[in-house]
Formats: C-alpha cells, structure tokens, sequence
C-alpha cells in the first residue's frame, strides 16, 4: 500500500513546489505567445486588478451621455454548461480588453495604432450601437440607406482598472474620440 503512495506524494510535493515559485514576468512577444504550451498551476494566486470597457457618445444636442459599461456579462442558464456562445463571445471581448492593457503597458506612445486599440475600437463600436437608442434599427443600419447614418455619433471609450482587494476605480486609458462608421450594405 505504502509503495503506491509514494509516487502520489513526490507527484503532490513537486506541484506544490512549482506553485510556491516566484513567477517570471516574459517580456518577449515569440515567448509569450508560446504559454499557451505550459500550463499555469496558479488560477487564483491573488486578487488583483480587473480592466473594464466603458463608452460614451455625443447626443444630437452635442453633449456626452455618461460612462456606460460596454461588456454585460450574458445571464446564465444550465443550458451554458453545453453550449455557450454568448459566454464565450463575452470572455473573448474581455480577453481582447485584457490584451490591449498588456500591450499599453508595453509600449509608452502609439498605442493608438496598434492592432489591439483597433480590436477593442471595433468592440466599443458595437457596444455604442447597442445601447444608443438613437441609433437606427439593425435593418436600417444594413440597407444602403445612408441618410439614416449622416448624424452618426462621435464616441469615446476607456478602460477603467478596478483593484478587487478594495473596490478602486482608475481610468487606465481613455480613447481618442472615434465616430461611428457608415456600415456596408449587406449582400
């Protein structure tokens, strides 16, 4: 019986200490791509610090509406546990927020030229189409109607870091202002 156990606990202790080790902080773009390969033992080694999207447009009288949190997270029912696209389009959006910090980080100027800020710029956009209520219905928006997007709205948006340990709140990045793009008709 005993002969058996040991090979569980050197497997325990050596987990255990892979856990406890420091981690390294990889600074190069080929390495970091490559983590998908090592997996990380440390899904919840600390509370820290969360990225939010939040946006805001000019109304027609020329005045900004208030910061409005872009990603809602999709209520969840038990069919998610199969079949999750609106979970996954979610975390993929967040994640993409998650990346454009990273890479702000990196960089000191040109951040708004990077492709993240564009991945992100696209999100927020969507998100201003969403929750605008001035803005023309889904079938107008793809008809070749484009008297209905002349007074497309200016818009902005910005990452607000919140620390979870005690609720802070702290505007990372603000954008550029941005104006809503006539979209193509569909085919």
């Amino acid at each position: 019986m005993t002969e058996r156990l040991w090979p569980v606990l050197i497997a325990i202790a050596a987990i255990s200490t892979v856990v406890l080790l420091p981690r390294l902080q990889v600074r190069s773009r080929r390495l970091f791509l490559l983590r998908v390969l090592c997996p990380s033992w440390r899904f919840f080694e600390n509370i820290g610090v969360n990225s939010r999207l939040e946006v805001r447009w000019r109304e027609a009288g020329g005045s900004w509406t208030e910061w409005r949190d872009a990603l809602v997270a999709p209520q969840r029912s038990w069919t998610a546990l199969f079949h999750n696209p609106f979970g996954n389009l979610h975390f993929a959006k967040q994640s993409a927020v998650e990346h454009l910090v990273s890479e702000a980080e990196l960089r000191s100027n040109g951040i708004a030229e990077s492709v993240p800020y564009a991945i992100v710029r696209r999100i927020a956009e969507e998100c201003v189409r969403n929750l605008n209520s001035g803005t023309p219905s889904a079938d107008v928006r793809h008809s070749s109607d484009a008297a209905a997007w002349a007074a497309a709205p200016d818009f902005q948006f910005k990452i607000v870091q919140v620390d979870a340990a005690d609720g802070g709140c702290e505007d990372f990045l603000i954008s550029l202002e941005h104006q809503l793009p006539n979209p193509e008709p569909r085919q």
